[in-house]
């Protein structure tokens, strides 16, 4: 497995502040260490947001599923259609 730097967020910004060109946002689970483990992917930065309070669970609002929206838009660069 190469190096790689994790960095632990509480807040959504902060999370937000750290992605950077081929970081990687962990929510928990194991499939993606068990990718770097085979060489498959060798992300440098994983942005670990399990402790993100604001992230957990599924809300739902006026305007939409909360919670799956910022995880949504954390991972992928994308905001959702809110319309």
């Amino acid at each position: 497995m190469n190096k790689f730097a994790f960095v632990d967020c509480s807040t959504v910004d902060e999370a937000l502040g750290q992605l950077s060109e081929g970081a990687v946002v962990k929510a928990g689970g194991i499939d993606l260490l068990d990718l770097m483990k085979d060489g498959i992917v060798s992300p440098p930065k994983l942005v670990n947001i399990r402790n993100v309070s604001s992230l957990r669970g599924i809300t739902a609002g006026a305007d939409g599923l909360q919670g799956v929206q910022q995880v949504l838009e954390l991972e992928g660069g994308f905001t959702v259609d809110r319309s």
